[in-house]
């Protein structure tokens, strides 16, 4: 896809920046493609600045989301007031294959890692009139977005390819529910961590297996960003050879572009794992801090420490002003407090979650969200290929219909048939309440 970029834009602006006549692409915080010329981006801005404008005419309170031409398709997301997320992506780089609800998906998935690693756009750009930090920190991760839109189409790692599939589970963190017993050695794990010396100092927890989440105290907001983080480049297999992680929700490569974003490295092999178990940067910025900084989206700041126990990954969220997080001394403490349970825990663990088909109910294609949670349980991706391509069609295209619908939210029961170019026909039944009681009955 060597010529993508004639087809193809994904760009962050804010709309509110003001500017002179001809100089609107001050605006931008982030533009791929990087070679496009200052002409190009000021047009695309142009154009969806008037688009933006004219439809906020007739829907004031609700922004733009799509404009559908011939040959293209503009989604827009509204990340936060007057600062946006475009993509521009022509029908021969995304087929109707590809939902713009999964589209969407995926442009949310790369604002929630840009506000993990750098705080609120907004409250980054009023202290940073220049945009220079922002535009930092933002750049490793668009462009993480774009290598993966760019890349060629039989690649396993494509965007596109990978948002055909309707029912990937990409819009939360798959959770496989743990044993009671098990459970209760996780929930003493975390009690430990987070009472330690007064508990005052490490403030919340993430517990993973291999991919796997097992506990997480986070807000599902938060929870979904750091996991995400975490499956593409802290487990144990990425830190000790820069190799993709396994999770379904992941799916990245990386580009040739500089990866740090304020400190915090943002992809496979830039962390390292010391000889007492806690990763550590491999390169840190000069002048940045020791311990790298995460944000929540209620704007709170905290030093993230990350310990590795086997397969079992730690993260650590230590108050942000708290010496402790780069204490060697102090962490060697809080580890020992728990490394005799951690290795109790990892054998069941290991059993609990080595079953490769362990999403599978037989009989079933299914996608189960729990958007209060964000939580996700889905068929695997093995099975979803046994279906047809009219299947997939057809079910993207159901999926589709919902989301505009938005029925997925009014929570409607009914059985909606969709015609095939066959006699058979393809049924859904919303909010499948028989299949959910079948899927949790095996879990």
């Amino acid at each position: 896809m060597a010529d993508a970029g004639s087809r193809l834009a994904l760009f962050l602006f804010d709309r509110s920046r003001p500017c002179r006549e001809g100089c609107e692409e001050e605006k931008l915080i982030s533009f791929f493609p990087s070679a496009a010329s200052q002409d190009r981006r000021k047009g695309f801005i142009g154009l969806v600045e008037g688009l933006i404008n004219f439809t906020s005419i007739f829907s004031p309170d609700k922004p733009c989301e799509l404009m559908r031409a011939g040959r293209h398709r503009q989604i827009l997301l509204q990340c936060e007031p007057e600062i946006w997320m475009v993509l521009i992506v022509g029908e021969d780089i995304a087929s109707s294959e590809v939902r713009t609800g999964a589209i969407r998906q995926a442009l949310k998935e790369t604002y929630e890692a840009i506000v993990l690693l750098t705080g609120s756009l907004r409250n980054a750009i009023t202290e940073d009139a220049t945009l220079q930090r922002v535009r930092r920190n933002a750049a490793p991760i668009m462009s993480d977005m774009w290598a993966r839109m760019t890349a060629p189409k039989r690649n396993p790692t494509n965007e596109f390819n990978l948002l055909t599939n309707s029912l990937s589970g990409r819009e939360g963190m798959p959770l496989l529910p743990l044993p009671r017993s098990m459970f209760l050695s996780v929930q003493f794990i975390v009690n430990v961590l987070e009472s330690a010396y007064g508990g005052n100092t490490v403030l919340n927890t993430m517990i993973l297996f291999d991919h796997q989440l097992v506990w997480t105290g986070l807000p599902p907001s938060d929870a979904r960003a750091l996991y995400r983080f975490a499956s593409r480049c802290l487990l144990p297999q990425q830190v000790a050879s820069g190799s993709r992680s396994r999770a379904r929700s992941s799916s990245m490569s990386a580009p040739p572009e500089p990866a740090t974003a304020f400190g915090t490295p943002f992809r496979p092999g830039e962390w390292k794992a010391g000889s007492d178990g806690f990763l550590t940067a491999t390169d840190p910025s000069p002048g940045e801090p020791r311990v790298p900084l995460i944000h929540s989206t209620n704007g709170t700041k905290y030093q993230l420490v990350v310990y590795h126990q086997e397969a079992i990954t730690l993260l650590l969220l230590f108050k942000e002003s708290a010496p402790e997080a780069s204490s060697a001394a102090y962490r060697n403490q809080l580890s020992g407090m728990v490394d005799a349970h951690l290795r109790t825990l990892g054998p069941g663990l290991e059993e609990h979650f080595q079953a490769p088909n362990r999403w599978h109910v037989p009989g079933y294609r299914y996608l189960f969200v729990d958007r209060a949670l964000s939580n996700v349980r889905h068929s695997p991706d093995s099975k979803v290929a046994t279906l047809s391509k009219e299947s997939l069609a057809v079910l993207g295209s159901l999926r589709s219909q919902l989301e505009e619908l938005d029925a997925l939210k009014g929570g409607i029961s009914g059985w909606k048939r969709w015609p095939t170019h066959d006699p058979q026909e393809a049924g859904v039944i919303h909010p499948l309440v028989p299949l959910l009681k079948s899927i949790l009955a095996h879990h």
